[in-house]
Formats: structure tokens, sequence, C-alpha cells
């Protein structure tokens, strides 16, 4: 005798073992804190905006682009905040942290990539 559909599909829908994902956290360091509490409230409103939207995108390539996230080095790398700011991070792999050490313009990002080793 044949099984019923209906029995067929529910075997279908048991729930499935959850794959565990480690979750990243972020970091601010205090120059990166420094410069923040000097810009106006416009602009940290949007800062928190970015990081909130880095912090969903990560590990998910596809999403980057939306957030404006781009690799600039091996571990360093750089979000937009709106259209004049931009942020920079690095990542620590072994804590699952995402460390933000400067905010500023196109110019204030370059400035700090130069003095970088």
């Amino acid at each position: 005798m044949r099984k019923s559909k209906k029995t067929v599909a529910t075997d279908r829908l048991k729930p499935s073992p959850e794959t565990s994902k480690t979750s990243w956290r972020i970091k601010l360091t205090e120059r990166f804190l420094g410069e923040l509490r000097k810009l106006p409230l416009e602009d940290r409103a949007a800062v928190n905006e970015a990081l909130v939207s880095v912090l969903a995108a990560w590990g998910k390539p596809h999403a980057h682009r939306g957030s404006g996230i781009r690799k600039l080095g091996a571990d360093v790398f750089e979000c937009r905040a709106g259209l004049r700011l931009r942020l920079l991070y690095r990542t620590e792999k072994t804590e699952q942290e995402l460390i933000f050490f400067e905010v500023g313009n196109h110019d204030d990002i370059r400035r700090v990539l130069k003095r970088r080793p």
C-alpha cells in the first residue's frame, strides 16, 4: 500500500539541526571614540547606523556592497557612514571582533593608511 502524500510531506518538513555561526562583536578604540565625540550629532547618528549595518552584513559578501564595505589591506576594511564619512576597521579573527580605529573624511583616511606599515 502507498503512503499518503500528507505523510510524505510531513516527513520532509521535520526541523533540521541549526548550524552554529559565531557572532562577531564591535570594539571601538579610544582614538575612534575621541574622533567620534568631535563630530556633529547627525554624523554620529550616521556612524551608529553604519556600525549596525557592518555588523549585520559581516560574513555575507553580497551584503557588503550595500553597506559600503571595502577591503583595503590584509586585515583593514573601510565602510561608509553617509556621503562624507568613512570608518576604518580591522578584524581580529581569534576574538571574533571588528575593531574600529579611525573615523574621518576621505583625505583623513588616506593619511592614516599612508602612515600604517
